[in-house]
């Protein structure tokens, strides 16, 4: 447990230094947000396939061991790089203005929180256990704002200001962010699932099956980025992926285990279609709204916010799918499946039962593939309504228009970028957004 909380820490690290980094290109935010958004959801959505692959024809050790060549040389090529201002800020002062209070609340909020929905997916809600860790990280999460007060009335750095929150459309840009965390992280995890076991596919089809989830995410991603910071109108692109992820995700309900191949391809190239923009396109909308003095802790929030609702939407789901098997369990009994695959079945160990559920002959395996969808589509319908409300929160987010400003600069300055209010004067200038150099 304390390995996995490690790994899942500093794992998350690269996708916020990525983010941070961007926050000072102004000229050009969007388009490489687009690119570091296409590049994270890709990995996102292969990631769990490869190791499926490694696990299944070489060994499960290898979903580590492939990362050391990868990380050394992102290493590497780091160093040489990127070259950041560095304030040679002395190592106490350092350490002693780090919001230690803050972190460590938030932390263990997450981690009682997460290990009491997952422990009451497997067991009882009522036992004892299962209450105290929700209870406890219940208050942890209530507790959490106070030590973020606390630091900033009494001088310090805390790592979510809750003045980020005050403005309606940062709110909204953050919930928006939750929910499509929520659905994208789930969707990878599931729709492999139905391939494997529904669909009866080997994992490396279920890989190139993926790919028309992640090939038009790719296009689409750089593609948005690349108009958005042509046009300056994130908005469109972000409601428009919105609502077409919402319809993707409900169509994906409506499969059954006779489903043809193309059916769900189709409708993972409209969920492909859909994540595209909406990876950055809120995180451009969060930006425009805060200061240059808040940059830094607002796209660290922003990035918390999606490591944490991707891995809440994870157990959810998987909370849902466990309970929602559990009726199929006595169908599964009865046409002869071992008890024991049945109750494991039933409790979540899907994913290594696929080589088990293999071994079945044609009948049992068309009764846990009947039940299975019946689990995955009450999954699917819960994040359809997810989608639904990520629509309705991108409603509270303040919509403008980002302009390019090359006046008053030699050949050599850095492009400004102005924010134009779109809903209260569209003729009108707007504020920078960006930091002229």
């Amino acid at each position: 447990m304390f390995v996995s909380v490690i790994c899942s820490l500093f794992g998350r690290s690269p996708s916020f230094v990525s983010r941070d980094t961007t926050k000072n290109i102004d000229s050009n935010r969007s388009f490489y947000l687009g690119i570091v958004g296409a590049v994270w959801a890709v990995a996102s959505a292969l990631g769990p396939v490869l190791g499926g692959v490694f696990a299944e024809d070489l060994n499960w050790r290898w979903c580590f061991y492939i990362n050391l060549p990868i990380v050394s040389f992102s290493i590497i090529l780091l160093y040489f790089t990127l070259h950041l201002h560095n304030p040679r800020t002395p190592f106490l002062k350092g350490m002693y203005s780090i919001d230690w209070l803050g972190i460590f609340t938030i932390l263990a909020a997450t981690i009682l929180f997460l290990v009491g929905l997952q422990t009451g997916g497997t067991r009882s809600w009522s036992e004892p256990m299962v209450i105290v860790l929700l209870v406890l990280g219940g208050l942890a999460y209530l507790l959490f704002p106070l030590t973020q007060w606390y630091e900033d009335t009494h001088g310090g750095s805390p790592i979510m200001p809750l003045r980020i929150f005050h403005d309606r459309s940062n709110s909204s840009a953050l919930a928006v962010c939750a929910f499509d965390a929520l659905i994208f992280n789930s969707v990878a995890y599931f729709v492999p699932l139905y391939f494997q076991i529904v669909a009866a596919k080997g994992p490396l089809t279920t890989g190139v099956l993926m790919l028309a989830l992640a090939i038009p995410l790719t296009i689409v991603s750089f593609t948005s980025g690349f108009v958005i910071e042509k046009t300056g109108r994130f908005m469109d692109w972000l409601q428009c992926g919105l609502v077409v992820n919402m319809v993707g995700i409900a169509a994906m309900a409506s499969l059954t285990p006779s489903s043809s191949l193309a059916k769900s391809i189709g409708f993972l190239i409209i969920m492909g279609a859909g994540f595209g923009p909406t990876f950055h396109a809120p995180l451009i909308a969060l930006q425009t709204r805060i200061t240059e003095k808040d940059m830094a802790v607002g796209t660290a929030t922003f990035g918390f916010v999606r490591m944490l609702f991707g891995a809440v939407g994870l157990v959810i789901g998987q909370v849902i799918f466990q309970a929602l098997m559990r009726p199929q369990l006595p169908a599964i009994l009865a046409a002869g499946v071992p008890a024991k695959l049945a109750r494991q079945l039933a409790g979540g160990e899907a994913v290594s039962l696929i080589n088990a559920v293999a071994l079945l002959d044609s009948a049992q395996k068309a009764v846990v593939r009947s039940g299975f969808m019946s689990a995955l589509r009450g999954a699917f319908i819960c994040y359809a309504v997810v989608a639904a409300l990520g629509v309705a929160a991108s409603l509270g987010i303040k919509r403008v228009t980002l302009k390019r400003d090359t006046s008053g600069g030699s050949a050599g300055d850095a492009v400004a970028v102005r924010v134009v209010d779109v809903e209260s004067s569209r003729g009108e200038k707007g504020a920078s957004a960006g930091t002229e150099k």
